[in-house]
């Protein structure tokens, strides 16, 4: 019949004794086993998938039955919210937020009503890793708890930075629920660091300007002016997201939420996706029951607004489907901005009795309540049109891998054929001088068009961009999007050149072509006249007539991913 009896002790969180203590993952995971014995029709706790710890991620799923399946809640037309906690261990208001919020919902028979339209989908400790290497210190900044997990994961990764490349099983798992539940709303629960202000729990929700105009709309029009309501209503006051470049008074930021975050890898999806950011100075109390009234406020909305959001879904995906042109990387546009009210300290400079230097520090004695400009709309830097389809080489199987990982449909092509199609000639980038999460991460791509006849063949991929994953597709295998497989060094066995000459053996033949070919000798005399350092190096003078002879190899810096247009079908 499910336990209905509200201080069943095989329920108790150590949160409920001590408000400055998070629960450690054996505890956590031993309240979701007792939850699901307590009420067996409405509670699930399975192993799904791997983690680079070797210990197996959990979702725990509340539903209107203990066999609610991502099948059947599509076919009841409910909700799906998944929450993602301990991406970041030593953030972990979400861990016992949650426990506090399903707790409080099932035991409660009218609320379980919810479960007819809302589906909720848990991932207690997603960075399983970070979770067991348990310390006190590492969090510099942070008011509280006692002990908490580690940022990185047992890879040392920062899992935020990992949902595109997907170097760590976690991510992999990650997208596996995330593609069974397809869920239309999503959220990630973090604490923040930076300045100081009057607020407890900020708000990260995705870029507006990124998504499709109905999904756009829906954030801006309802959902986050309902949100912003409903926590005000609990007496938790919120505010953006405090990214701010210099102090907040003179202006934050809206954040770009490229799909290596799990926001913005959400977002790919038309999955309204949404990160709290907790203040790292407020008392861990005030943390979790701010972070579980926003759970609790995105569950009011989701049910307010059930078949909205679900039609809103399928109109963001035909409006995809139709664009001519898609942006794939952005930058601010400083030409707008909002005026918001904000309440923070007043910020002021003393001697830094370290350094001896000025030091800037919150005056919390000196709150003020002011409007401040809000920079949140970006414009986009670069536009690609969109190509019917694209064709990956089987050779790149780590790309295959990942494209089949998030449900990408792919057809094989059936016979080894010539295929005339548009390719991009990578003429310069940048390259980070530091590892950046396991890479060496390019950007400011500058590519070049060319139409080439290329040898592809069976069983290499032809993908259609009119599916479910149209943002996902264009987002890696466009080499200029910030977080393509590009930018990721998927691709840096082609920036090489391979093949090579000896100076003595080419320098007569070399001659011989500048004498037979008129067009390479003025080329070659027009570079001599204009260039003075290539004018005194044999070597480049070589390498020029080389370069641009049959001998060239002709693949270097070709991105070996195909575009074809209808009119190339």
């Amino acid at each position: 019949m499910g336990c209905d009896l509200q201080n069943s002790s095989k329920l108790e969180i150590p949160f409920d004794a001590n408000q400055n203590i998070s629960a450690d993952y054996k505890t956590s995971m031993q309240f979701y086993k007792n939850l699901a014995e307590a009420y067996p029709k409405h509670v699930a706790l399975q192993a799904v998938g791997e983690s680079d710890q070797g210990t197996p991620i959990h979702t725990v799923v509340i539903g209107e039955h203990h066999k609610e399946t991502a099948h059947k809640t599509r076919r009841k037309g409910k909700v799906t919210l998944l929450i993602n906690n301990a991406i970041h261990p030593g953030e972990p208001c979400g861990v016992d937020a949650t426990m506090l919020f399903v707790r409080e919902l099932l035991e409660k028979r009218e609320n379980r009503k919810a479960l007819q339209d809302l589906t909720i989908v848990i991932i207690p400790f997603y960075n399983i890793g970070g979770t067991l290497r348990r310390n006190s210190t590492t969090r510099a900044n942070q008011n509280g708890p006692e002990e908490y997990g580690f940022r990185g994961n047992a890879q040392n990764l920062d899992l935020n930075r990992d949902f595109i490349k997907c170097d760590s099983k976690n991510a992999r798992t990650f997208a596996k629920i995330f593609h069974e539940w397809k869920p239309e709303l999503f959220l990630d629960t973090h604490t923040s660091n930076g300045a100081d202000y009057q607020y407890t729990i900020t708000l990260l929700g995705p870029q507006h300007n990124l998504l499709p105009k109905p999904l756009s709309d829906l954030l801006k029009q309802k959902a986050l002016p309902q949100l912003y309501e409903i926590m005000e209503s609990k007496s938790w006051e919120m505010t953006p997201y405090v990214y701010a470049f210099s102090t907040p008074d003179k202006g934050i930021y809206g954040f770009y939420d490229s799909p290596r975050y799990s926001m913005g890898y959400a977002a790919l999806f038309n999955c309204l996706s949404f990160t709290t950011e907790t203040h790292m100075l407020k008392p861990f109390k005030d943390r979790v029951l701010s972070t579980k009234a926003f759970i609790e406020s995105l569950a009011e909305f989701a049910l307010t607004n059930k078949d909205e959001i679900l039609d809103v879904k399928v109109k963001a995906q035909s409006y995809l489907v139709d664009l001519d042109e898609y942006g794939v990387d952005w930058e601010y546009d400083f030409s707008r901005f909002d005026s918001i009210t904000f309440k923070g300290f007043e910020a002021g400079y003393k001697t830094s009795l370290v350094s001896g230097k000025e030091k800037l520090f919150y005056n919390r004695e000196k709150p003020y309540t002011k409007r401040i400009p809000y920079f949140n709309y970006f414009k986009p830097k670069v536009l690609v049109d969109v190509p019917d389809y694209y064709i990956v080489p089987q050779a790149a199987w780590r790309v295959v891998e990942l494209l089949k990982l998030n449900e990408i449909k792919l057809e094989k092509l059936e016979n080894d054929t010539v295929i005339e199609a548009e390719f991009y000639r990578i003429k310069d980038y940048e390259t980070s001088k530091s590892p950046y999460e396991g890479h060496y991460l390019h950007s400011d791509v500058i590519v070049q068009k060319e139409v080439l006849e290329k040898q592809f063949f069976e069983g290499d991929y032809l993908i259609k961009t009119s599916q479910p994953g149209f943002r996902y597709i264009l987002e890696t295998l466009e080499p200029q999007a910030k977080d393509a497989f590009f930018a990721w060094n998927f691709f840096d066995s082609h920036l090489q050149r391979k093949e090579y000459f000896s100076a003595y053996v080419f320098e007569d033949e070399a001659a011989e072509m500048l004498e037979n070919n008129v067009e390479l000798k003025n080329k070659f005399e027009h570079k001599l006249a204009k260039d003075s350092a290539f004018a005194k190096s044999a070597r480049d003078q070589l390498f020029f007539i080389y370069e641009n002879s049959l001998r060239n190899e002709g693949t270097v810096n070709l991105y070996p991913i195909a575009r074809l247009h209808s009119s190339s079908k």
